[in-house]
């Protein structure tokens, strides 16, 4: 699926989507090349952090739990991912841990 937006639209747009499991995902353009999608996995719902294409962070909603990748990006990626974060000590966990949880 491609959309295409207007610079407007990309700094408000919230867009509802399903995936591959039928679940709900919620998108928000949260700045430039940042957005976060919310979704649930296997009745747990997180917040993920996607950095230009990719996933970088999540967070457990009902915890407050928060994971990041362990593979290392740019330094604006690494930014974004800081900004994000609210608690200091998020679990770093594979890339490809992120990446499932938009499957």
């Amino acid at each position: 699926m491609t959309i295409l937006l207007t610079q407007a639209e990309k700094i408000y747009h919230t867009l509802v989507i399903n995936n591959e499991r039928k679940n709900k995902m919620i998108v928000r353009n949260i700045k430039a090349n940042v957005t976060e999608v919310d979704t649930e996995i296997d009745t747990q719902e997180y917040t993920i952090l996607i950095s230009y294409s990719t996933p970088v962070a999540a967070r457990r909603k009902d915890t407050g739990n928060e994971y990041v990748t362990e593979t290392r990006w740019s330094n604006t990626t690494t930014r974004h991912i800081h900004d994000w974060c609210q608690t200091n000590n998020p679990v770093k966990v594979p890339q490809e841990w992120l990446e499932r949880k938009l499957q």
